[in-house]
């Protein structure tokens, strides 16, 4: 992974865990096959196909909080979020998951 990209989604999870949210890395880096995997599947986890996806290039993460000592993995925006090093800031990426206040 990037490490400027890595440095930024580190930040994110300390301030998320300040904040009362623990959070865990689900993935980083993905193969295009895996990538094809999860697009073409029948639960389509994403519509990005290899080589369309920022985690081919080390510029994607996804984290999931941590609620009682399990990893909380459902469909909504809150359980769930998708950094990219385009779109993250990690003052935005936690205000945006605060805002809602709770996870």
């Amino acid at each position: 992974m990037d490490p400027a990209f890595v440095q930024d989604v580190l930040r994110v999870m300390e301030r998320m865990k300040a904040r009362g949210f623990p959070m865990v890395l689900l993935e980083g880096f993905r193969s295009a096959e895996r990538q094809n995997r999860l697009a073409g599947g029948s639960t389509k986890v994403t519509q990005a196909k290899g080589g369309e996806s920022k985690h081919q290039y080390g510029l994607a993460a996804d984290l999931a909080p941590v609620r009682g000592g399990k990893v909380v993995i459902s469909g909504s925006r809150m359980a769930r979020l998708s950094c990219t090093r385009r779109a993250l800031s990690a003052s935005r990426a936690v205000a945006m998951i605060g805002a809602e206040g709770r996870v």
